[in-house]
Order: C-alpha cells, then structure tokens, then sequence
C-alpha cells in the first residue's frame, strides 16, 4: 500500500529554493542544513540507523537535485537486460544437462551481484544531471568496489519515493514503466536490490518450474553502507584501490591550476582546498570511507591548529599512562623492567573508551562552524577509538603535506616530536594502532624493558570501519 508523503521529498523544486548547485550561493550552504531538507534519497536513512558520516549520506545530498523519474528512465532498461542476461545463463545451462541444473535464489542472487557493474555503469552514462553527480559518476567509475553499494542506494531512494507515491508517470518512458510500478517494500524493511532480484526470481520460477521457491525472508538486508568490508573478495578489492590511489597521489596532489576554471561547487573545491582532505588521500583514504565525510565536515577547522592539538594531547595521555603503568606494578611489587606490554596497554586503552579525554575536548572547541559543530555534536555517539584513529591518520598525514610542500598551510612549521616523515616511505601514515607500537617502545626504552613482541598483537576490539557506537561490537572483557 502506497502512502502519501509527508513533505515534497523528491528532489524536485531543489533549484528554485537553493539556486543552481553549481552557483556561488549553492556553496556557501552547508552540509547540516541540506541534510536538514526533505530528499528521497536521503530521508530513508534514518530508519536503517545509517551514520551522519556514511558515504550514503554524501551520496543523497550529491543527488538532491536529480529527479526519480530521470533515474526510473536510465536505469529500467539496464536493468531490464541484466535479467534477460541472467534467464539466458540459466537456459543455456539447462540446454547442456538439465539434470545437473540447481537453481536457487541464493545462486540467482549471487549472478544478479555479478552483473550489477554492467547494468550500473550503463546507468550512470544515461543519466544527464548536474556537476554534484558529475562528480559522483566519476568517482565511482574511478574506484571499483563500490558498484553493488551504489545499486543498493540508488534502488532504495526509489522505493521510499514508490512508497510515498512521488513519481510523475508522465515523464516515465514506455519502457521503463514496469520499475515505476513495483510495489516495493520500504527500505527498513527490505534492501530495494534484493526486492529487485526477488521480482526477477518470480519470472525464473514461472519459466523454469524446477527453480526452487526463495526463502520467506522479508528483512533480508546486506550491508551496504561499508561497500569496501561487504564480502570475501574484500582483499582483493583493497589491494586494486592501493594500486590505483598510489597511482593516482602525484596527480591528485598537484596545484590546482587555474581555480576559475573549476565550478564553484562545494564538492569539487573541497579536493583542492580542504586539508583534511588532502591528508585524508594522503592516507589513502577510500572515495566513500565515512572518514572523507567527516573531512568534508570540518573543512572549517584549521588542521594545523587541530593536529597540534591532537599530538599535545596525546604525548598527555601516554605521560598520563606510564605514571598509571608505573603505580600499578609498585602496587604489585613488579620491577619496572618486567613491565608487559598487556599491562601497558590497559591503561592505554582506558583513555579511549570515553569522550572524557583532551583529544575530544580540543576538537570540540574548534568546532565552530555549522557543519564542523554538526560533528561535534555527534561526537559523543561515535565509538572514541575510531574516531581518534582517522585524527590521528589527518594530523599525520598533514605533516607529511607539509614536508612534500603540499600543505599549503600558511602557519609556521613546527617539528612534530610524533608524527615523522619517512623519506624511504614517504606517503606512509600511521595510525593509531602504529602510534600505539611507537609509544610502547618509547616506554620500553625509558625503562629498559625487553618486549616479547606481543605488541605485535595489538587489537582494539573494534571494527574500523563502523564509525558509530551501536554498531561497534562489544568491548573485548
């Protein structure tokens, strides 16, 4: 049953309340009061508990502009060959030996995965819109990994606007009117590609009656918020973004060039001028990792100021853990030099299982600005060890800018007694399990102790790339 949406929440009239997005008032708007605005591809989110720092959340406000029907129009017809493409593999294997044919949803379902980039990058091609997707077009045809995540949001931002009866049928082609007309699930409730993949299974069942019926399973939903962690072929995957983002750091790092040649448009700006950014491609950050948003975020708050403060912090919460290290093995009668590394680290860890530490409380200070002040507000719900990791990669990769003379920081430079430039490995950015081994062996040189290299077993119990707390597993007890 289709529902009547509450507010305007397709896209449409973006243009007359914001002007072009290409312009320079369309800049100056920030990214916490667009998020604020109805938008169909943004407004299903919030039920899928998806971070403010998902590249999900870039991704709606890039296509805030682009109207359903356009994208109900490009991409039907991909679609509408991929699953001919799939019955055709399913006949021919029939044709060869039936008796050896076992089709399943699972395995119709893994095929319909594999022919997504197709069908996805014949989409993208078709679509005309502005330079915001321009510039996400681009950076998905740049960055492999990141196809079936895209179908997935592309696909949900077209259920939520079919559930809330917000297309126009009149500028829906001929040909792409059977997608217009899926009675979809909302997006909570089923991933729009799997109801996709589900709708094509009916067809398969009906043309191959041996086809086996597909588990009644409503809440099926793959995790594509993290498309880089979404499979067994992640490894496989990260090691082609490696190749092509150390391929790619001289030419993304050179001078900008002639900046009135560039739109005004905040998004593409923000790759030059940003140094949050840069030092997040420093870091060899993934395009859609949540910590490109978080960069984009803070574009406000000075970074030299910030990984200053970041370092004073830190070189205060080692000091603050070697006394604690120290009281507790005289506690025990424990000679300093037998002090373990477990031992060490139990303290260490403590400052990162809170928002009560001087690293948060410098940040939050800086963040001033509307959108740097949107992340300070969220600071409490997102899990301190993650969030801590990526200042840590930004305040090194920042120096590491600097010493390249790519900063283009105008503050004087000064010598971080943290974060080195390695100049046999000069891109190599630690991070805060690298900062972790460092400050360990530096404890273990001022108290002449002898690791047994159990550091080298580090592990903060957390999953790296979930920025938020509830999605974090538990503490390690």
């Amino acid at each position: 049953m289709r529902k009547q949406h509450k507010q305007s929440g397709t896209g449409r009239g973006r243009s007359q309340q914001h002007g072009d997005s290409g312009s320079g008032a369309a800049s100056k708007l920030s990214v916490s009061a667009l998020i604020s605005e109805p938008n169909i591809w943004s407004d299903w989110q919030p039920a899928l508990e998806i971070s403010p720092l998902s590249w999900a959340r870039v991704a709606g406000l890039l296509m805030r502009e682009v109207e359903p029907e356009a994208v109900i129009n490009a991409l039907a017809p991909p679609l509408a060959a991929m699953r001919e493409t799939l019955e055709l593999e399913i006949a021919d294997c029939v044709d060869e030996d039936p008796s050896k044919v076992s089709v399943t949803f699972e395995g119709f379902y893994d095929a319909f995965e594999d022919e997504t980039p197709k069908a996805l990058r014949a989409f993208l091609n078709g679509l005309e819109t502005n330079c915001d997707f321009d510039w996400l077009r681009s950076s998905i045809a740049n960055h492999i990994g990141f196809e079936a995540s895209l179908m997935w949001f592309v696909l949900n931002g077209l259920a939520y606007a079919s559930c809330y009866s917000a297309f126009d049928m009149s500028k829906i082609n001929g040909d792409a009117r059977w997608l217009a007309e899926l009675e979809f699930f909302e997006p909570a409730r089923m991933g729009a590609d799997v109801f996709v993949a589900r709708h094509f299974y009916k067809g398969v069942i009906k043309r191959f009656p041996f086809a086996k019926s597909p588990p009644f399973e409503d809440g099926v939903q793959p995790y594509r918020e993290d498309p880089l962690h979404n499979g067994d072929d992640w490894l496989t995957r990260r090691r082609r973004l490696d190749r092509r983002f150390t391929q790619d750091m001289d030419r993304v790092h050179k001078a900008g060039g002639d900046t009135q040649a560039l739109p005004t448009d905040i998004w593409i700006q923000d790759r030059t001028h940003n140094h949050w950014a840069r030092a997040i491609e420093t870091a060899r950050v993934p395009a859609f990792d949540w910590r490109r948003q978080a960069a984009f975020m803070l574009r406000s708050v000075p970074l030299e100021i910030a990984a200053g403060a970041v370092e004073r912090a830190i070189i205060d919460m080692a000091a603050t853990t070697a006394r604690a290290t120290l009281s507790f093995a005289q506690e025990r009668g424990i000679p300093s030099n037998e002090i373990t590394y477990g031992q060490w680290f139990v303290w260490w860890r403590e400052h990162w299982q809170h928002w009560d530490n001087p690293l948060f409380g410098s940040l939050r200070e800086l963040c001033l600005e509307p959108d740097a002040a949107m992340v300070g507000d969220w600071l409490t719900r997102i899990d301190p060890i993650v969030f801590a990791n990526f200042l840590v990669e930004c305040a090194h990769g920042f120096v590491i800018n600097e010493e390249l003379g790519r900063g283009g920081s105008t503050a004087p430079r000064i010598t971080s007694q943290l974060f080195h430039f390695d100049k046999f490995r000069p891109f190599k950015t630690m991070n805060l399990i690298g900062l972790t081994l460092k400050l360990w062996q530096r404890f273990c040189d001022d108290h002449a102790i002898i690791s047994d290299h159990s550091e080298l077993y580090c592990d903060f119990g957390v999953e790296w790339n979930l920025p938020m707390i509830a999605q974090q597993p538990r503490w390690p007890q």
